[in-house]
């Protein structure tokens, strides 16, 4: 059985909550009778359906086995139902249930949801920011496009400072953002690496920060499974770098045999050595570079061997909750990042987001080798590797 996301319940739980139709006190349980009630005579399981955060897709959809994680009853989103769906998906590992019922709490609460995008619409021009990991906190590039498509500006400013994230929903976004009838310039603020570095190149114009990093490398991704298995992931990564390259290829001018020895080589580049390649249009002035520093440690923990100084030398004290995402980043599932907070946040310090009940990590400085210095994120991934017998 492997539960999913049910895309269908987390609309109706979305729309649920929009129109107010919130229980915010009772107590929550779900018996069988609430379940028929749902379900109805004769059965509508389409309905039944609604009313569930998880879904198992390889069970008979016309048996309630196919179904998990109920949010609501009688018309309502029950608040106490999303905590203990959020549990419950912490100790499966089911993250995108996990973060769906967070950010439908966040909205039941009043407070902004996560989100690693935000766009602001003006009277004669929008603004796109993009500052955190693409297609994480359960907002995918389906949220993204249909806001998006909603601008009707004809001028986009697009803003990025992000180590990149899922790559599908990446390039989703890039052809969104090339087809959208409004002149686009990108702003790299701090760092476009990864999938980011394509989504840059969606502008019709990209504008780099004169201290900020641009990075390209050859997708990668987790699979387990026999070697049928391994080989169709390695079909895969081959489709998807091509898809990557096709953007390269078009902003730079670049052969596709050059922009295929950068993506071998991991490569890194300086705003001078980006607009020099062919990636960027102008320079622009300096900007604070410590903001990028929260996104080394996963980076390093993926196997970047390149990381340019002027992101390890800031030092930068993530929150709880992008300590905890920087450990799920890193291979560990959501409970385990959870024992690992436990086990390395001990001191009295707090963290400002009163959402998330683990105090924040002390800095201490370790030996990195040829990094110099080591912060309290990169010591709980290695905490979590003797936590969890990985290496």
């Amino acid at each position: 059985m492997a539960v999913k996301l049910n895309s269908k319940g987390k609309a109706h739980a979305g729309s649920l909550v929009d129109a107010g139709k919130v229980d915010k006190t009772s107590s929550w349980s779900f018996s069988a009778d609430d379940g028929n009630k749902i379900l109805g005579d004769p059965p509508d399981w389409s309905e039944y359906s609604k009313w569930h955060l998880g879904i198992d897709p390889d069970a008979n959809q016309e048996t309630k086995a196919a179904y998990h994680y109920p949010f609501g009853k009688n018309g309502k989103v029950y608040r106490s139902a999303l905590i203990a769906i959020r549990q419950r998906a912490a100790q499966q590992s089911a993250t995108d249930i996990y973060d769906a019922a967070g950010v439908l709490i966040d909205k039941i609460d009043g407070n902004k949801a996560m989100s690693w995008y935000e766009i602001k619409n003006q009277a004669d021009s929008s603004e796109i920011w993009i500052y955190d990991e693409i297609g994480y906190w359960g907002i995918g590039a389906k949220d993204f496009i249909q806001e998006l498509n909603a601008v009707k500006n004809k001028k986009i400013d697009m803003h990025i400072n992000s180590p990149g994230g899922e790559v599908f929903d990446g390039n989703a976004i890039y052809n969104a953002i090339k087809n959208h009838p409004a002149k686009v310039t990108t702003y790299i603020d701090g760092i476009a690496a990864s999938i980011a570095s394509v989504i840059a190149l969606a502008g019709d114009k990209v504008v780099m920060a004169e201290n900020a990093i641009y990075m390209m490398h050859n997708p990668f991704g987790l699979v387990i499974g026999n070697a049928d298995d391994m080989r169709k992931m390695a079909d895969i990564l081959d489709k998807i770098c091509n898809s990557m390259m096709g953007a390269y290829v078009s902003k730079s001018g670049k052969t596709s045999d050059e922009i295929k020895s950068l993506l071998d080589a991991e490569t890194w580049m300086s705003a001078d050595e980006a607009k020099q390649a062919g990636f960027v249009d102008e320079i622009s002035g300096k900007m604070d570079m410590a903001a990028c520093a929260k996104y080394s440690p996963i980076m390093m923990k993926l196997g970047f061997r390149k990381i340019p100084e002027s992101i390890l030398g800031k030092r930068q004290m993530p929150t709880a909750r992008e300590t905890e995402r920087i450990l799920r980043d890193g291979g560990f599932s959501a409970k385990a990042a959870k024992t690992i907070l436990a086990e390395g946040y001990t001191d009295n310090l707090r963290d400002e987001d009163e959402s998330v009940a683990e105090p924040a990590a002390r800095q201490r400085d370790v030996d990195l080798g040829s990094a110099g210095t080591k912060d309290a994120v990169s010591e709980l991934l290695e905490l979590g590797d003797k936590l969890t017998g990985t290496n």
